[in-house]
């Protein structure tokens, strides 16, 4: 009988590797989509900062309103009435002052902003003083303000 050879035939016949290939052309992906991804992030960012920062000043505009309203309220309740009112105030408020004019009053919170320093005014029919604890105003966070027309007359205290 003749010579018998057994030879194993692989199912799958080497072929040339494309693995390499395939993972530069991952890469390749992933850093585009970087490339186009960091401007996106950078407006981003910057919009959410310009976001923050136009509500830190409608939330101070909103505590300056809510005071001389709480100030208005006190003059109309007559001497020896007294208030407290609890504000929200964010960072960046520098000084918060009341004064008084011929006309009333006005109460001004400073702030610094990007664009400087930045008055939010609200104006009271009545005059006002500033109370000694009206520039712990300056601290961010909740804060509870007295709001007070003296017996003996005269203006009304805010923060005192």
């Amino acid at each position: 009988m003749g010579k018998r050879i057994n030879k194993v035939v692989p199912l799958n016949p080497p072929m040339h590797s494309t693995r390499g290939q395939i993972s530069v052309e991952v890469i390749a992906i992933i850093g585009f989509l970087i490339l186009f991804m960091l401007p996106l992030m950078y407006l981003l960012l910057t919009q959410a900062g310009e976001f923050n920062e136009e509500a830190a000043v409608a939330s101070v505009s909103e505590s300056s309103v809510r005071l001389a309203t709480v100030a208005d309220q006190v003059g109309r309740m007559g001497p020896g009435s007294k208030v407290v009112v609890q504000l929200d105030i964010p960072e960046g408020v520098e000084s918060v002052s009341a004064s008084d004019h011929s006309y009333g009053g006005e109460i001004v919170f400073t702030m610094r902003t990007s664009a400087g320093i930045t008055d939010v005014v609200s104006m009271s029919a009545f005059p006002l003083s500033e109370g000694p604890n009206l520039q712990f105003l300056n601290s961010a966070g909740t804060h509870s303000v007295l709001v007070e027309y003296p017996i003996s007359g005269g203006n009304i205290l805010v923060g005192n």
